[in-house]
């Protein structure tokens, strides 16, 4: 999406009034600065694991304006921190660089992002944010095993006004092996994520109407996996459509590989319905097919994934979560449980 700040309010340098509001962080305007963040707790029990509760988040993010036509933007995360389980994680094991970039809003419709920021194919990873998504599990075919999250690198992008609506065209390039802030060494063969090693990608989204955007992606990549370097290519279709508090949100992606890395087809269909008294109840059916690669499996068949869940959200801000997950042939990727989680922007 093109980020448009022409507008923003410059505070006076005398301006030391600052204002903080639940969900929306702290304002300081004499710095044209923004601090917020958020976090959750969460519990599971599965077929495969022991019951857990989880300190799943600790996030925190930090926005500058130093120009009406630039911004900086951080977000730092501790990962599963604090485990019934496992307690206290490693600091470092658990800290997390989610995102560090700076835009420069080159003109009213063209602006210019570098830095590491998220992957933007389809609808859940361009916004991953605990507080702000439906669930407690993300589907298959957003998770990094499928394309890696994050983006090391530089995007441009265009927006066009067709029919009073906007269309938006991303281009953007990885070089992971030398722009990764997070990586250490450079000459590991092998790394702890899965992250790209080069990538080249678009990202196309028209804004039908007022309840209905559609998204087209594409990916070329190498992953910086050890004996993992074969170019990957991946497709990508998503929809999004909202009205009176319902939702239907779509995404599906093919990847292929040559060789031993093969070719998969996964996607999701999510629907949301109000019940009344900022309660919502979500369904989602998820689809595998083909050889899927992570770290732990080389898991080759057909797996469908169904996930009934209630929702209350007694303020924006505040989203509590219960689902429970269930499906064939999904025990060695994603095994049937309950879930449940509390999460709060601040």
């Amino acid at each position: 999406m093109v980020f448009l700040i022409s507008n923003t309010s410059f505070a006076d340098d005398n301006d030391t009034t600052y204002t903080y509001r639940w969900g929306r962080g702290l304002n300081i305007p004499a710095f044209n600065l923004n601090l917020g963040g958020y976090s959750g707790i969460s519990f599971e029990h599965t077929e495969s694991d022991p019951e857990a509760v989880i300190l799943d988040d600790i996030s925190f993010f930090v926005s500058w304006s130093p120009h009406a036509r630039i911004r900086f933007f951080s977000e730092f995360e501790m990962e599963n921190f604090i485990s019934s389980n496992d307690g206290v994680a490693n600091f470092w094991e658990s800290f997390n660089l989610e995102r560090l970039y700076v835009d420069f809003l080159v003109s009213d419709s063209f602006s210019i992002r570098l830095g590491q920021f998220m992957t933007p194919v389809g609808i859940w990873n361009k916004n991953p944010i605990m507080p702000l998504v439906w669930t407690s599990s993300r589907p298959l075919v957003t998770k990094s095993y499928f394309f890696p999250s994050r983006t090391n690198g530089l995007m441009l992008t265009q927006q066009w006004i067709i029919n009073n609506h906007n269309l938006d065209i991303s281009i953007y390039l990885d070089d992971s092996n030398h722009l990764d802030p997070r990586q250490v060494n450079h000459h590991q063969s092998t790394y702890s994520e899965v992250a790209f090693k080069q990538a080249i990608g678009t990202s196309i989204r028209y804004k039908v109407n007022h309840e209905l955007d559609i998204g087209l992606s594409s990916l070329v990549f190498k992953k910086r996996m050890e004996l993992q370097q074969t170019m990957n290519y991946l497709i990508g279709l998503d929809l999004f459509w909202k009205k009176n508090g319902y939702e239907l949100q779509t995404e599906w992606a093919y990847r292929y590989a040559p060789e031993r890395l093969g070719n998969e087809v996964s996607g999701y269909i999510q629907g949301v319905i109000p019940l009344g008294n900022e309660i919502f109840a979500v369904e989602r059916y998820e689809l595998l097919s083909g050889q899927h690669q992570d770290f732990y499996t080389n898991f080759n068949g057909v797996t469908h994934i169904g996930v009934s869940a209630l929702v209350w959200r007694p303020f924006f801000f505040l989203v509590l979560k219960a689902e429970y997950r269930f499906g064939h042939n999904n025990k060695q990727l994603v095994p049937s449980g309950f879930f449940s989680s509390i999460s709060v922007l601040f």
